[in-house]
């Protein structure tokens, strides 16, 4: 009985893997450091060409400025490197190259997408760190709330989310390298705009947002992350796994 509760409680094995690479990578470790002073170069430009446009002596808008750059800035990460990153590393496991991770570990595929998830989610919440104190500077110079720097952040983290998800499926199946750079610059050229406009718009018409409301949307992102999550597992899986009746006959009920 014990065993059984530290094995359902135990830390995943992809993600325990995942943050030890994670740990010791010379990319992630580079892209935090050079994450952080591109914010300073960033956030001291918008104050310097704010503080000259403006005609306000007393600066009350300078927190939005910084609060718009670093919220931007972070959405891309969030968005657009963390997802490219999580995809590549999927990809490159699923390459011819290397063996099928299923016939070398006895680990359920849903556990590798769980792990990654786990993983990626950490990744995030990292970056987000270096984040915080021109967020408190934003706060600072006032023209913010801390309402709205909470729930816009944790929306992008929601939606960052999602993104990983789709994300991660596409790294599952196999793709020629053309298909997938295509594949790549549409979604790019979705979740630019989207994640801008749905950021700014929870930002600046949060307020108005019912708990219902909010969620309604949280269980349609929740729903829509379970059915890629498992079609990203059956993608991993061996092809007599999703050939099963009743795997079939779960994911047509899922499906309607």
């Amino acid at each position: 009985m014990i065993t059984n509760l530290r094995s359902r409680f135990a830390l995943n094995p992809v993600t325990l893997k995942e943050l030890r690479q994670m740990v010791r990578s010379r990319l992630v470790s580079t892209g935090l450091i050079a994450f952080l002073f591109l914010q300073v170069a960033v956030v001291s430009i918008a104050l310097l060409t704010a503080r000259s446009a403006s005609s306000d002596p007393l600066g009350q808008s300078y927190g939005n400025v910084v609060f718009g750059t670093v919220t931007a800035m972070l959405g891309f990460m969030l968005l657009l490197g963390i997802p490219g990153f999580v995809s590549a590393r999927m990809a490159a496991e699923r390459s011819a190259d290397r063996l099928d991770l299923q016939f070398t570990t006895a680990l359920a595929p849903t556990q590798f997408i769980d792990g990654k998830i786990a993983a990626a989610a950490v990744l995030m919440l990292l970056f987000a760190s270096t984040s915080l104190p021109f967020l408190m500077l934003a706060y600072l110079l006032r023209g913010v709330d801390v309402f709205t720097m909470l729930r816009s952040f944790g929306f992008l983290l929601v939606l960052a989310l999602c993104v990983c998800h789709v994300v991660l499926f596409l790294g599952s199946i196999r793709l020629s390298k053309a298909l997938r750079i295509i594949i790549v610059i549409g979604l790019v050229q979705v979740a630019l705009p989207l994640g801008a406009a749905l950021v700014g718009g929870m930002a600046v018409g949060g307020d108005d947002l019912t708990l219902w409301g909010a969620a309604l949307a949280l269980l349609a992102a929740a729903c829509g992350c379970a059915l890629v999550r498992a079609l990203a597992a059956a993608a991993i899986s061996p092809p007599h796994a999703n050939s099963a009746r009743l795997v079939r006959r779960l994911a047509f009920a899922f499906w309607i």
